[in-house]
């Protein structure tokens, strides 16, 4: 798996857990033993359900043969508080993560603890593989205007039969393919039955280019914060304003929904696109890789 991919595969499961972040006052403290406890649980849930692990403000795992969009088990350990407890819970999960012959990453926010975990990461058998960027937009005020005309339409997905061509657009966009491409496409699914348009539903969106689907996008909807996601276009339709067409419908629907701010992740190749929009950057993450 490239880097573009390990990128985008954890943007729906890691916006979720911004959203619960980002306004969070205070983090829990856990003795070792905690820690340790959590991580046996989540693991062997894992193990026992063929499913991805994540660990939330500090780990996201998923196997090899799978794709985000699939069932994710998560665990808390929100506060490392020194570099023992640090280094004794990445000795376990290095350990888990060779038993189930997966690819472990560690992301470290500007609120982990203890503030050398880069560092211990690295003297652990860790490399630095990336930044990822976490955006922020200001929906309460003016959204930057570009009428969006024909031949571009964008539409809320709500044909099933398109979600295959959909979930198409994605993979190539991103250059990886997964062997559990159905498990993805149920994820998509759910979106597109779910038309509460509270807290917690998903919402995708199609992008067409002369009655041609050629892009993707979604949009999370949370209390009063929404995450935008699943950004993608048609590699021979790229340039001709499908992208900014789709993030200003969802960052419009993300106003209409009442919603104060939107976030999104993005690497260092896309920040600029972004900020010409209007994004601003809330902070950075740091990623680190383990592949064993």
């Amino acid at each position: 798996m490239g880097k573009s991919a390990q990128f985008f595969s954890g943007l729906i499961v890691s916006f979720i857990f911004f959203m619960q972040s980002y306004s969070m006052e205070h983090r829990e403290s856990l003795s070792h033993e905690e820690i340790i406890a959590r991580l046996i649980a989540a693991s062997e849930n894992s193990l026992a359900n063929n499913q991805p692990l994540l660990v939330t403000n500090t780990i996201r795992f998923w196997r090899k043969d799978e794709c985000f969009g699939c069932p994710i088990n998560t665990v808390s350990i929100s506060l490392l508080d020194n570099e023992k407890t640090a280094t004794l819970a990445i000795e376990y999960v290095k350990h888990w993560a060779k038993k189930l012959n997966g690819l472990l990453e560690w992301r470290v926010f500007p609120t982990t603890t203890p503030s050398t975990m880069g560092d211990i990461l690295l003297d652990n058998g860790f490399s630095f593989n990336g930044t990822v960027h976490v955006m922020i937009y200001n929906v309460g005020g003016e959204i930057y205007n570009l009428p969006i005309s024909e031949p571009i339409v964008i539409e809320r997905l709500s044909d099933i039969e398109l979600v295959p061509t959909w979930t198409k657009i994605i993979q190539k966009a991103f250059n990886f393919f997964w062997r559990n491409q159905h498990a993805y496409q149920q994820y998509v699914e759910k979106g597109i039955g779910d038309d509460t348009a509270m807290a917690g539903a998903l919402e995708f969106y199609s992008g067409y280019y002369d009655r041609k689907l050629v892009g993707t996008g979604g949009l999370y909807i949370g209390d009063d914060c929404g995450h935008i996601n699943a950004i993608a276009t048609d590699k021979v339709f790229r340039g001709k304003g499908l992208a900014t067409s789709m993030i200003l419908t969802l960052l419009k629907r993300a106003q209409d929904l009442g919603l104060k701010h939107v976030l999104l992740q993005c690497d260092d190749s896309t920040v600029n696109f972004y900020t010409k929009i209007g994004f601003k950057n809330a902070f950075d993450i740091k990623i680190y890789a383990l592949d064993e």
